[in-house]
Order: structure tokens, then C-alpha cells, then sequence
């Protein structure tokens, strides 16, 4: 399939909402640069919203969206949910998943 990229120029939000579009992707480097851009989209201090279904990919596909934020300085992002804490999840340690409950 083909996507449509919105280029909005140099406009920031508050709040950026991305529900179930990570899943619809071929590849991890698509989804990289769809966080990224979104990301850039986020006013310092705003919030970027990541919705994903609760499923064993859809876990694959957040976690791998927390390990990017977990990359950055906590200056610049925190991790609000689905767990508060800023450090890697421990069920991915174990081969497991959570359904975000």
C-alpha cells in the first residue's frame, strides 16, 4: 500500500495521537520514521500518545517505542504508561507480554 505523509510544516501540538497505525506498517524502519515525525510534532512539555492493540505484536511494537524514549534524556521524555517507570520492561526480558491492563 501506499501512505500519505502530511507534511504540516513548522505547526507543534499540545497532544499527537497515533492509535493502531504501527501494526499497518511493513518494516521497523517505516515505524521509526513515523515516531520520529510524529515526535517532532510534540510541543516541549506535550504529550505523544501510542495506542496499540493488546496483543504479542502490538506489546513488540510499544516496547520497541519505549526503548526509543528510553534512549532519549529524561529532560526531553518521560513514560507515563502503560508503567511509569523509565527502564526497559522486564516481561520483554523474559519472552512474555502484557496486554496493558
Amino acid at each position: 500500500g501506499e501512505y500519505i505523509i502530511i507534511n504540516f510544516g513548522p505547526i507543534i501540538f499540545d497532544i499527537v495521537y497515533c492509535g493502531y497505525v504501527l501494526e499497518e506498517l511493513k518494516s521497523a524502519a517505516e515505524r521509526e520514521l513515523i515516531i520520529e515525525s510524529l515526535w517532532e510534532k510534540v510541543i516541549p512539555g506535550g504529550l505523544l500518545i501510542l495506542v496499540e492493540p493488546g496483543s504479542p505484536k502490538g506489546f513488540r511494537f510499544v516496547h520497541d517505542f519505549r526503548n526509543w524514549i528510553i534512549k532519549k534524556d529524561r529532560s526531553e521524555a518521560n513514560i507515563f504508561a502503560p508503567c511509569p517507570h523509565h527502564n526497559e520492561c522486564p516481561l520483554a526480558k523474559e519472552l512474555s507480554w502484557c496486554n496493558f491492563d
